[in-house]
């Protein structure tokens, strides 16, 4: 961290060797300035001059923090984002006779920061282009987080959906038992599942098939904190086996009948 001293007039007292290589200021030179020459700041957003609160430090003798998002002008023009605080100095008798200056560089901070809110986006991006239901639940198994292709499948938003559990959705009417006792019985372990089939009744009544993969989540301590998984709408592609059957159905019985008429 760099520091910075001054006395009572506001002249720097003392500068640390963090200090010089961030403001550009050896210490033979910096002793006796003001501290607005030498630690410069602007605002990161408006690029205005940011005051400096030593004077409310010496009035009021408290610790103050200044905003993060402030840049620092070094003496060769370079710039770079710090954050610092201000802090009154008292002597023995607890008299304030300046104030300190702590500030640190914030550029890798800045950069880390940066890269995970790209990462993020492009995350968040990459869940909404899929053309699959993806979801997170919390430990009640109630769901967390739904992408908007919820919408699609179900006829509701994801606000709608959140805070609500699968049970909400399903419709158990129109499932087989040993579709129901499955599901159950992976939910009570707590086990990962691919492709598990369950009926969910859309927001306009209709029934719709989706098939889904998940897997559990837990924390360092093995606690259980939900799942996380993706669903897709099966109902057509049901349909259509349905359908291939039947006709199979039909074709076999064709072909018997044919052949008793020939045997006949």
């Amino acid at each position: 961290e760099g520091i910075i001293a001054t006395n009572l007039a506001g002249r720097v007292t003392r500068i640390n060797r963090v200090a010089e290589a961030l403001t550009g200021w050896k210490e033979n030179d910096a002793i006796g300035q003001p501290l607005a020459n030498v630690y410069k700041v602007v605002d990161e957003e408006t690029e205005q001059a940011v005051v400096s609160p030593i004077e409310q430090v010496l009035l009021d003798g408290k610790i103050i923090g200044m905003s993060n998002h402030i840049v620092l002008v070094a003496r060769d023009g370079s710039r770079r984002p710090i954050a610092d605080s201000f802090a009154p100095i008292r002597n023995e008798v607890d008299m304030v006779t300046g104030v300190v200056l702590v500030f640190r560089d914030q550029t890798k901070r800045r950069a880390m920061e940066k890269a995970r809110v790209e990462s993020a986006k492009r995350y968040a991006e990459l869940v909404e282009s899929i053309s699959d239901f993806i979801w997170e639940t919390g430990p009640d198994i109630k769901y967390s987080f739904a992408s908007k292709r919820s919408f699609d499948l179900l006829g509701y938003w994801p606000e709608e959906v959140i805070g609500k559990s699968w049970h909400d959705f399903l419709s158990t009417a129109d499932e087989p038992p040993e579709r129901i006792a499955r599901f159950t019985k992976v939910l009570a372990q707590r086990r990962p599942y691919t492709q598990l089939s369950r009926t969910f009744l859309r927001k306009d009544g209709l029934p719709v098939v989706l098939e889904s993969s998940a897997t559990p989540v837990f924390d360092d301590k093995g606690h259980f904190l939900g799942y996380r998984g993706v669903s897709r709408d099966i109902t057509e592609r049901l349909k259509a086996e349905e359908e291939q059957k039947r006709l199979e159905a039909q074709l076999l019985q064709s072909q018997k009948m044919e052949m008793v008429g020939r045997l006949a």
